[in-house]
């Protein structure tokens, strides 16, 4: 609806390559949200957009992405409201690696 506020929730993963690498972007849903899978974002609530894949350390920055996530999210919202009376989220298969699309350790690397 025009002139509505929607807060959509993400999570940045600044690798130890930043700025030189993109971060990681995810759309988190609170309990009472689902994931919209679409070209920006997928099932798994990874964001994809050319600001991350043409990412270059001289004139991109959190800043950027946030306003182009802004942007794009106002059109598209990536999250949508669970239905009252809706089943639970089912819960993800088991997996021998981590069922979240994100890491949830940080990645530390040894300097030899």
């Amino acid at each position: 609806m025009y002139g509505s506020t929607y807060n959509i929730p993400i999570c940045l993963w600044i690798l130890d390559t930043h700025p030189y690498s993109a971060p990681m972007a995810f759309v988190k849903p609170t309990a009472d949200m689902l994931i919209k899978a679409s070209r920006h974002v997928d099932q798994n609530g990874k964001i994809y957009l050319p600001y991350l894949h043409e990412w270059n350390p001289d004139v991109s920055d959190l800043i950027g992405l946030v306003q182009v996530m802004i942007m794009t999210f106002s059109e598209m919202p990536p999250v949508y409201a669970k239905p009252k009376g809706a089943p639970p989220t089912p819960a993800q298969p088991a997996m021998p690696y981590p069922t979240t699309p994100y890491p949830t350790q940080p990645i530390l690397h040894a300097i030899t």
